[in-house]
């Protein structure tokens, strides 16, 4: 009998390339047109959705948060508890202390609406009569059970449908809660977090599923990195500096201690330790990492009147290069001095 050879042999479909998976992240525009109509939510729709932000965690682990999900270490930082049903594991995740007051008030409404033994963080809700297209207006009855996965979804495109949320090229954004967990991975993987680390963080397996989020393909997620830098990247101390600098050895140690900041005596360097050596010497006030509060106005102020005496100083005996250092000096002060300010009114 004659050789078939018009049929493709099996064994060549299984050595077929795999098809290469882009992450899903959410554009820098839509998380900005996000946050500006958030609180149009429900109150619980609004922590939920603030949870998948800072942790990735996945929709179905969100909606079976333990009540008590949170807790501190010894340092009084603070750490969320969540259970992977893709996983059948357990772990807990560095988060902010911001994050740890929402779920917190999110508690206290459990506890208000709900009988003491309720067992999870958020419930469902039930829609009020004669208002069953309403997701928007809060009018809501909490429902002693979990969250259906598919309520965020709803709310999230209901809340992009009225306020017009588009991406950069001008298209409606249809929200997927898994996009939450791909833009955390994205930019902890462009933000200079070991590979490793993420992984642990969000929990994958194996490093293949972490590498989905460290492919950088196109100028939106370009766009979307420079963008997270010039926000988080600036001279008006807006980050808050670790309490506890000191180093600790597991990952997610090294996570919630490099993430945050290094200490400084005036604020805080968001240069991660894994950059290397600080390459520039004494020049913290003129450098793009440096941070700082609120907590170091008075330093901030005695600077600058120090600073505004080198530079008389200078100017008496002609020292022009010293003047010209002293004086950027002097003006990243008041722009930082005002800023403070403005910030503690």
């Amino acid at each position: 009998m004659a050789r078939d050879t018009t049929r493709t042999p099996h064994f060549s479909r299984r050595l077929s390339s795999p098809k290469k998976t882009l992450p899903r992240y959410i554009p820098t525009e839509v998380l900005a047109q996000l946050h500006q109509h958030l609180d149009l939510l429900p109150l619980p729709q609004q922590r939920m959705v603030l949870v998948l932000l800072e942790t990735g965690l996945r929709i179905s682990e969100v909606c079976h948060l333990d009540f008590d999900c949170i807790s501190q270490d010894t340092q009084g930082d603070w750490w969320l508890k969540a259970y992977s049903f893709k996983m059948k594991t357990t772990a807990n995740k560095p988060i902010s202390r911001p994050l740890a007051t929402v779920v917190q008030a999110q508690q206290a409404y459990i506890r208000q609406h709900l009988p003491a033994d309720y067992a999870y963080l958020f419930c469902a809700n039930q829609r009020a009569a004669g208002r069953k297209d309403k997701v928007l207006d809060g009018q809501f009855r909490p429902n002693p059970k979990p969250p259906l996965r598919t309520s965020v979804a709803r709310a999230l495109n209901l809340l992009a449908a009225e306020k017009n949320i588009c991406n950069a090229a001008g298209q409606r954004w249809h929200f997927q809660p898994h996009q939450f967990r791909h833009t955390v991975g994205t930019t902890q993987i462009n933000n200079g977090v070991p590979q490793h680390i993420v992984q642990r963080y969000l929990g994958h397996r194996s490093p293949t599923m972490t590498a989905v989020y460290a492919h950088i393909h196109d100028a939106t997620l370009k766009q979307e990195i420079a963008q997270f830098y010039r926000k988080t990247v600036n001279m008006a101390g807006k980050v808050i500096a670790p309490e506890h600098p000191e180093l600790e050895t597991t990952d997610l140690q090294w996570f919630k201690r490099n993430i945050l900041a290094q200490a400084l005596p005036n604020g805080a360097c968001a240069l991660p330790t894994l950059a290397g050596t600080c390459p520039h010497a004494n020049a913290c006030l003129t450098c793009a990492h440096f941070r700082t509060t609120t907590e170091f106005l008075d330093q901030h102020q005695a600077h600058l009147h120090q600073t505004e005496q080198l530079i008389e100083q200078a100017q008496a005996k002609g020292w022009a290069r010293q003047v010209e250092m002293n004086q950027q000096i002097a003006a990243n002060l008041r722009s930082l001095i005002a800023s403070l300010q403005e910030e503690s009114k």
